[in-house]
């Protein structure tokens, strides 16, 4: 999903009664190019699209015609409720939450890994149009849903809400977040990695007081005992990277526990088009270290194969979780 970015409510709704004014029901960059830059002007006309106020060909659709001709205001929150922000509000309704809960909700919905800036224009996107149109609030850095807009989106929801509450898009739902691990980094992919042990069986949780090259979590089987740094990367990840973790070898709550670093390197390309996830030198490191090395796309493949067979041997892949060095496949 690619979320609206770089455009406001104000702009949005300026732009709007300018085309009103104008009396077209179309959009043209012919026409408006002598009143907005280039990208500017696509950046307001992609929010339109989004919202379902223009077509793919950027003519008006009914919705959009109630808002630019019929000055109808609610149109553009029945036509946030109708977009894919959807989701967000579905959330929502459960209970309020931090704002930076709502930036990772917003971040593991985007379908394709956006850099991090990026995803936080898109968030200041949301939070610009959802609050001036009343259906959100912020306060204390926590969002919540305005009392009316509880009406509003079971009123205008395409879906009837208790659809989403089946088994089947609840199962879909969790599983399609693991996604991330393809293109996350920071506290977001932490916690992707966090979730993706406990899919596999183990039992873990975040590690409290992160510092940089510190274990970020802690891994629990019946015969395993293990602590990771999850770490995303645009480049390879080397080896000094290996060397900050082997310190953590000397601290007393790390002892006789497995260190594992968990790597998403290349984190902004294809997968197709990644190199090799840790330098020789990392992997050399590594091995003489004591320390594990786990790409997020292996660990990946392990939770897709847990979810083809509907089992896996664990104490196959605590096995390999023991291992030094490199590990290709759990």
């Amino acid at each position: 999903m690619v979320y609206p970015s770089s455009v406001t409510y104000q702009e949005l709704v300026r732009f709007t009664q300018l085309l009103g004014k104008k009396g077209k029901s179309s959009i043209a960059w012919d026409i408006w190019k002598h009143s907005y830059r280039k990208a500017k002007f696509e950046s307001i006309v992609s929010a339109m699209q989004f919202v379902g106020f223009v077509d793919s060909a950027n003519n008006l659709t009914t919705l959009g015609k109630h808002f630019v001709f019929g000055k109808d205001k609610n149109a553009i929150v029945i036509g946030l409720i109708q977009s894919d922000y959807f989701d967000l509000f579905r959330e929502l309704l459960k209970e309020a939450k931090p704002e930076e809960e709502v930036f990772n909700m917003l971040s593991r919905n985007c379908e394709l890994p956006l850099p991090e800036k990026e995803r936080r224009s898109m968030y200041r996107a949301f939070k610009d149009l959802t609050t001036n149109v009343g259906l959100i609030k912020v306060e204390d850095g926590k969002t919540s849903l305005e009392k009316v807009a509880t009406k509003e989106i079971e009123r205008h929801s395409k879906t009837p809400l208790w659809v989403y509450d089946l088994p089947l898009f609840t199962e879909c739902k969790r599983i399609e977040r693991f996604k991330a691990l393809y293109y996350e980094t920071g506290n977001p992919f932490r916690d992707i990695v966090r979730d993706a042990f406990s899919e596999l069986g183990f039992k873990a949780n975040n590690l409290p007081d992160k510092t940089q090259g510190i274990p970020d979590i802690e891994v629990v089987g019946d015969s395993f005992h293990g602590v990771v740094e999850a770490k995303g990367e645009t480049k390879q990840i080397g080896e000094n990277d290996v060397s900050q973790l082997s310190k953590s070898q000397t601290h007393p709550d790390f002892k006789d526990k497995k260190l594992i670093l968990v790597g998403n390197a290349f984190r902004l390309k294809l997968p197709s088009q990644r190199g090799a996830f840790f330098h020789d030198k990392a992997i050399t490191l590594a091995t003489s270290k004591g320390i594990l090395l786990l790409s997020s796309l292996v660990l990946l493949r392990s939770l897709e194969a847990k979810w083809k067979i509907e089992k896996i041997d664990l104490q196959t892949v605590t096995k390999k979780l023991t291992q030094n060095g490199l590990c290709s496949a759990l």
